[in-house]
């Protein structure tokens, strides 16, 4: 019986796994095929910024004119603020700097090819970290589902770069299944270049000191020697008033969304490369919106309310501070409970920073619910309807801020499963994989 039992879930994740791959290539060949015909208007200042890195020209607070090329101009940049619509951190803007020098038509095929590429980064890694056929066959549903989300779609047709996180996420997950100090250093050199690429996600790091593991020391090796060689590349490259600049225009951002200013977009220019056929355009674009998902602009926007950025910066401090209590108290039993852990206080430092958070940000919530749904049979009753009924919300468009609604449920799915595994003497690190 139990042989039988397995012959029908290997045949039923066969099916699943081919299902899933004509899904794959599909999607990604329509949304390809929209590379020719839209703009995608956030990946257009990343393209700028990398652009200005190449010529040394500090990008943060640049403004276009006629006296440079039209490759350096950003249809969206605004001209009642000092800095402009670049956002990305400098070592961003490093790595797009070999994609920069080709056109800008080009780029968009390429980035919507490295969009997907991250998405097997996703997948594949939990694919081979959980070896159970039911584990898989959940996983790659709960992928499919999610490459028809808003989330996803938004973050293609916009252009934005929050695969990157779950990615990195995903990666390490799979490496603290190998039993070899090398592993351990390959995750803390991870570590730092997420940090290094997305540097909010610093709060992360500190929950390791928290994890029973002996071998968690190499992981911060591994993070020391590569925070060090990241350090120098910086210095080399004559690098730090950029990030300088950056943290400058952060915080310019926030000064003009707590004073609740309106910007004004500069005049139109036409630029050839960034042209294109409106009549093609409208055809591929899917009904999918954004949504606010951050609770200072939800505030502003539902109840016209500004809430101070110095009370939603106490809040997230207190959050911080409980969590932290809590895993020094309880410390991680195992590598994915303090990364997870972590994970938690990184989104609430992004849903309370008075900075735009849009629903496409949310891509970095994929590796949660690919996690959790590759361990559902492990799940308590209403962990399991939090994260099924998140990956429900994600596409019940009827339903008013139904992204906003699912990110929650999925955090606090990811929540309780956490505080669960914490507070379960029963509970072992092999379980909590």
């Amino acid at each position: 019986m139990l042989e039988k039992l397995k012959l029908n879930s290997d045949k039923g994740l066969r099916i699943t796994l081919v299902i899933f791959g004509i899904l794959f290539l599909l999607i990604f060949l329509k949304h390809l095929s929209i590379a020719g015909h839209h703009n995608f208007v956030d990946l257009r200042n990343r393209v700028v910024g990398a652009r200005l890195l190449g010529k040394n020209i500090p990008p943060y607070y640049f403004k276009w004119n006629s006296t440079y090329p039209e490759t350096l101009f950003d249809p969206g940049d605004m001209c009642n603020i000092k800095n402009n619509m670049i956002t990305s951190p400098p070592s961003f803007l490093l790595l797009m700097e070999p994609l920069a020098g080709l056109q800008y038509r080009t780029i968009c095929y390429w980035w919507i090819v490295i969009h997907y590429i991250f998405f097997l980064l996703m997948v594949v890694p939990l694919y081979f970290l959980f070896n159970d056929p039911k584990s898989r066959i959940f996983l790659l549903c709960a992928a499919a589902l999610l490459l028809f989300s808003d989330d996803w779609i938004v973050s293609i047709l916009v252009g934005q770069n929050y695969f990157i996180v779950p990615a990195f996420i995903s990666n390490l997950l799979w490496l603290q299944k190998r039993p070899s100090t090398f592993a351990y250093w390959l995750s803390g050199i991870l570590l730092a270049c997420m940090i290094w690429i997305r540097p909010n996600a610093l709060v992360i790091l500190p929950f390791f000191l928290f994890w029973r593991h002996a071998d968690k020391k190499q992981i911060f090796y591994g993070v020391g020697v590569c925070a060090f060689c990241l350090v120098l590349l910086t210095v080399a490259l004559k690098q730090q008033n950029l990030w300088i600049d950056f943290y400058s225009s952060c915080r310019e951002w926030i000064k003009n969304n707590g004073n609740g200013l309106i910007v004004e977009r500069c005049p139109a220019q036409n630029i050839s490369e960034y042209v294109v056929d409106k009549n093609h355009a409208g055809h591929w674009f899917l009904p999918v919106h954004n949504q606010l998902g951050d609770i200072f602009n939800l505030a502003k926007a539902k109840l016209n309310v500004l809430i101070k950025p110095a009370y939603l910066f106490v809040f997230f401090l207190c959050c911080y501070l409980v969590i932290l209590g809590i895993s020094i108290f309880k410390p991680a039993k195992s590598f994915s409970e303090a990364l997870f852990t972590g994970f938690i206080v990184y989104w609430i430092s992004e849903v309370t920073a008075p900075i735009l958070k849009m629903n496409y940000q949310s891509v970095e919530l994929f590796v949660v619910i690919l996690f959790l749904m590759c361990k559902l049979t492990d799940l308590r009753l209403l962990e399991k309807w939090l994260v099924i009924s998140a990956l429900a919300f994600m596409h019940l468009r009827f339903v008013p801020m139904h992204l906003v609604i699912a990110d929650w449920l999925i955090m606090i799915g990811l929540l309780g499963y956490i505080l669960r595994i914490k507070f379960d003497a029963s509970y072992t690190a092999k379980q909590a994989v």
